[in-house]
């Protein structure tokens, strides 16, 4: 650095002092707003996940859709991912509506689709308040019927 850059350097005011309130609205926003978008990405599972969520007694499973050949693809049943229906707790909600059976297709959660959430946005729709009453609509395995089944969510009950 040349003696004229130093000297210009040298007579530079200093830096201010950064404004400790003002880095903590700046990092409280940025909380906030991580918590927004999040919110936001992820709806179904902002909105009924709470710390003292129960659920159905249900387990799901992702199951992505079978390669079909084009010429028959308009044909296909099911040409989206689904969520299947892979176990029921025992005496639980799900397993004593005598309705749901393992590899039904679990298609839509008071009245809305479930087919383009994730598999932990699917999940978290069957948690809620203890006590609450969720809405259900499955696809029976092997067939197109479309049933649907009120449960009311509560604590499980580990044999």
């Amino acid at each position: 650095m040349s003696a004229d850059m130093k000297s210009f350097v040298q007579h530079l005011p200093p830096e201010p002092e950064p404004d400790a309130e003002m880095h903590k609205l700046v990092r409280q926003l940025s909380t906030d707003m991580k918590g927004f978008l999040e919110a936001i990405a992820t709806p179904k599972a902002k909105e009924f996940k709470t710390p003292k969520s129960v659920g159905v007694g249900m387990r799901l499973h992702r199951r992505e859709p079978k390669a079909t050949p084009s010429a028959l693809r308009c044909f296909a049943k099911n040409d989206g991912p689904a969520f299947e229906v892979t176990g029921l707790l025992p005496g639980g909600p799900a397993d004593r509506s005598n309705m749901i059976e393992i590899g039904d297709i679990l298609v839509g959660a008071e009245h809305s689709s479930v087919k383009d959430l994730t598999i932990d946005d699917a999940c978290a729709c069957l948690l809620g308040p203890e006590g609450s009453t969720l809405l259900l609509e499955f696809e029976k395995k092997g067939t197109s019927m479309v049933y649907e089944v009120p449960l009311q969510r509560e604590r499980a009950n580990p044999r």
